[in-house]
């Protein structure tokens, strides 16, 4: 006969816990593990993001090398887009693509920059729910379409070059904004803030230098060179977002074969 157990073993056996549709009967039962089990990783990797740095000293932070990476991130993207607004009609009209065109242009620009809200949702999800290098490589790689269309003289392709102009602008700022909340924490936000501002606009000085290279060599050639620059951190940006993707792969490899059982059967705390 089995003996039946006292009220205080019932209380320490561990308790399984199973997700809903995790049942072995249930045809939904291993796609709800691997959900879990993906989402339960992220989690964890987020949350190493998130914490590492928040409970530092400003000095501490301000030496890391997240924080020169958002600094330059921020404020090279943001030369760039600026170069590009103050110019767009001087770059048109160096096209020669006539002065009817280049003036309907020039008003399509205007017109598609506000509009730029459009990618708010993509970059909302993308920051609720995935690591910051993916916001970052989006942003990179918005700022290395615009900057490549920019050389061509299709008025389509230009027109597809203002779009992206309008939509990395609020790509960048948010999630500068958002990074700097998410790595560094509340405690030093605004001193944070208000140093990397300050590069931006000190980096930002650059567009007269610019510009008078424009004149000499072209804008062609400007518009490579700030192409060019931004590789560097595109690169950085996958770099970092395949690694997570790496530290990610243990787990997501460990659902695929039915062995997530154990994060999903853990005892309660």
């Amino acid at each position: 006969q089995p003996r039946a157990q006292s009220p205080q073993q019932a209380a320490e056996q561990p308790q399984s816990v199973q997700a809903p549709g995790a049942g072995g009967g249930g045809p939904l039962g291993k796609g709800s593990r691997l959900r879990h089990t993906v989402d339960k990783e992220q989690g964890r990797l987020q949350s190493q993001e998130q914490g590492r740095l928040q409970s530092l000293p400003f000095l501490v932070q301000i030496c890391s090398s997240e924080f020169a990476h958002l600094s330059a991130f921020t404020a090279l993207h943001a030369l760039r887009l600026n170069f590009v607004v103050g110019t767009v009609g001087a770059q048109l009209a160096a096209k020669q693509l006539g002065p009817a065109a280049a003036a309907a242009l020039t008003r399509t620009f205007t017109l598609l920059l506000p509009f730029g809200c459009v990618g708010m949702p993509l970059i909302g999800w993308l920051l609720h729910s995935k690591p910051l290098p993916a916001s970052f490589a989006l942003v990179d790689l918005v700022g290395v379409g615009y900057s490549a269309l920019l050389l061509c003289n299709s008025e389509a392709l230009l027109r597809t070059s203002f779009a992206l102009v309008a939509l990395s602008q609020q790509l960048l700022y948010s999630t500068y904004f958002a990074a700097v909340a998410r790595l560094f924490g509340f405690a030093n936000y605004g001193k944070l803030s208000g140093l990397i501002n300050l590069l931006v606009a000190a980096l930002g000085l650059l567009q007269y230098a610019l510009a008078a290279l424009a004149v000499d060599l072209g804008f062609a050639a400007v518009n490579v060179a700030l192409l060019v620059a931004v590789l560097p951190l595109l690169a950085y940006s996958l770099a970092r977002l395949m690694a997570d993707r790496a530290r990610g792969g243990g787990a997501l490899e460990l659902a695929v074969e039915g062995k997530a059982g154990p994060l999903l059967n853990s005892p309660r705390a």
